[in-house]
């Protein structure tokens, strides 16, 4: 926003980098009607990007309105005072309808001309059953500097004015004829009443010098003007003959800083109550933090957090992966998103995400960031990752994480010359169980059984379930008759009873197992060769174990499972 006043919240901080993100829509309008600056919540209203919306007309927000709001010449002051606002629709190119709600407001530079006109935009669409039209809420009329004439008036020693220029009815409203005779204190607003009056019996005692004099003058209308100047005896003056008084309006200046600390404040409003953590640091040190940044982390306080380094609270082994991104946005003067993880002052920790972007602070480099706690996000997103590479029912490994550690280890083979073996289990009789005793305790068989498999295994194996009865055993071995050991015992360890819900259930498993070779090395393979040989353990009787011969592994099977 290089035309654009100057604005800062706190010690200083630049509000043109602090509000890009947030929830408010924000535009900065030059006095030909363009787009300065457009922040991203407003482009997505528009349904443009916000670099795209620079240097386009504002009628595509104001409509026909734009010629009243940016009325007035350059060079001209604005023609409007306080804040306008506005409720228009507007229908997006992708034919979306939204209602918004503009306030607009004139910046102007020191002697009142108006160099931009700063607009606050929200997206009312809800309301507008309810609320077609708002009422603006600032009308106060703002005085026009169209001349710079002091007023000036002569009093008589009974305070009633002897003479009043012209200036008087531009900055009072009143005729000068209207106030000659009549007296100074009667305009002069109650509250500085006594201390006009005072100073007026105090100059009217000394010399020539001027005093400064400070008061509210009521306007024709019953509204008071604040003007400042000096008054002065020169009652020794045959021309004059009186006191006289040199006065200033200094409303406007008054009223624009009124305007500055409002806008200030509204802006600091609405980073305070921001939902999302916002800091500004200098070299890492914090400058600026607000109350959701106090929550996140537990302090009690913003201040707290104040002189603080942020790096100091980020957890030691993700400092890298921050420091990494603050440099790419240094870099680059752009936005970089990133995840990581803060110390909050209980000592807990809180995964978070960030958005960070680079601004000028009091002509020095500092950056914004504005972080919100993700740590459930994350959590779920776990489980999930979980619950998708396991079986419910007994928490083993399934298809999709038993083929990458088939491939793990196969991998690990060609590397250090081990033997993957991979085993098919499968329970003898299962489908009996589940008619005799019901599927709550076929259930219950097949939790025990994933149970027994684990303690037969190393904890360097892995067991899986690929459905029904089947299991799935990979595991690396030194020889085909340490994988023969491995097998023999899971048929000792399935071929014992089960107790389960008052009930003894009948146990034993067939096993089939395959060894990895030059014509076994993808998953698939070394299953379809395991799943044969454990067929061919169910012909032989059941509770027995066969190792796959050399038997290609694509072999058509030869019988269907129990």
């Amino acid at each position: 926003m290089d035309e654009a006043a100057d604005i800062e919240i706190g010690a200083g901080v630049d509000v043109d980098d602090l509000f890009l993100h947030l929830a408010l829509g924000m535009a900065i309008v030059a006095p030909d009607g363009r787009f300065l600056s457009v922040n991203t919540t407003l482009a997505n209203m528009l349904g443009i990007g916000e670099h795209e919306a620079v240097g386009l007309s504002a009628r595509l927000l104001f409509g026909d309105d734009l010629d009243m709001a940016i009325a007035g010449g350059v060079n001209e002051p604005w023609p409007t005072a306080g804040e306008l606002v506005a409720d228009r629709e507007i229908i997006r190119d992708d034919g979306e309808s939204l209602w918004l709600e503009i306030r607009s407001s004139p910046i102007h530079d020191l002697i009142g001309h108006r160099i931009a006109l700063v607009c606050l935009v929200t997206d009312v669409s809800r309301h507008v059953e309810a609320q077609h039209r708002v009422t603006a809420a600032q009308t106060q009329l703002r005085l026009l500097l169209e001349q710079t004439g002091d007023l000036v008036m002569v009093l008589d020693d009974g305070g009633r004015v002897k003479y009043s220029s012209p200036s008087e009815e531009r900055i009072l409203g009143y005729p000068r004829e209207q106030r000659i005779g009549r007296r100074a204190l009667e305009v002069v607003h109650p509250d500085d009443a006594a201390q006009v009056r005072a100073t007026l019996e105090r100059v009217a005692k000394s010399s020539h010098q001027p005093y400064p004099l400070r008061c509210r003058l009521r306007h024709l209308d019953g509204s008071y003007r604040r003007v400042e100047g000096t008054v002065a005896n020169h009652f020794d003056e045959p021309s004059l003959q009186g006191l006289v008084l040199s006065l200033r309006d200094v409303s406007t200046i008054h009223q624009t800083e009124a305007v500055h600390l409002e806008r200030e404040r509204r802006y600091r409003q609405l980073v305070d109550d921001s939902p999302h953590a916002i800091m500004i640091d200098v070299d890492w040190q914090i400058i600026f933090a607000n109350r959701a940044a106090a929550e996140l982390l537990g302090a009690a306080h913003p201040d707290e957090l104040v002189g603080r380094r942020l790096l100091d609270l980020v957890q030691p082994d993700a400092r890298g992966l921050l420091i990494d991104a603050r440099q790419r946005a240094q870099g680059a003067s752009e936005t970089v998103q990133t995840e990581t993880r803060l110390v909050r002052f209980d000592g807990s920790e809180v995964e978070i995400a960030t958005v960070a972007r680079p601004l000028r602070f009091t002509g020095r480099d500092a950056t914004y960031t504005l972080a919100w706690d993700i740590t459930d996000q994350k959590r779920n997103e776990e489980q999930l990752a979980y619950q998708a590479a396991h079986d419910q029912l007994t928490g083993l490994p399934n298809r999709w994480l038993l083929f990458d550690r088939i491939d793990q280890s196969v991998a690990r083979r060609a590397r250090e010359g081990s033997e993957t073996a991979v085993m098919v289990v499968d329970l003898d009789h299962f489908k009996r169980i589940n008619d005799e005793f019901g599927h709550g305790v076929g259930d219950e068989i097949l939790r025990e059984a994933a149970t027994r498999l684990i303690g037969v295994v190393r904890p360097t194996d892995t067991v899986a379930r690929l459905g029904g009865d089947e299991f799935t055993i990979v595991c690396e071995v030194a020889s085909p008759q340490e994988a023969g050991l491995i097998a023999a015992r899971i048929v000792s360890e399935l071929g014992r009873s089960a107790s389960r819900m008052g009930l003894t259930v009948p146990l034993g498993a067939s096993v089939g197992v395959a060894l990895s070779s030059e014509r076994r090395l993808t998953p698939r393979a070394l299953l379809r060769a395991a799943d044969s040989a454990m067929y061919e353990a169910k012909q032989a009787g059941r509770g027995q174990w066969r190792v796959a011969d050399g038997t290609p592994a694509d072999a058509p099977r030869s019988s269907p499972h129990d």
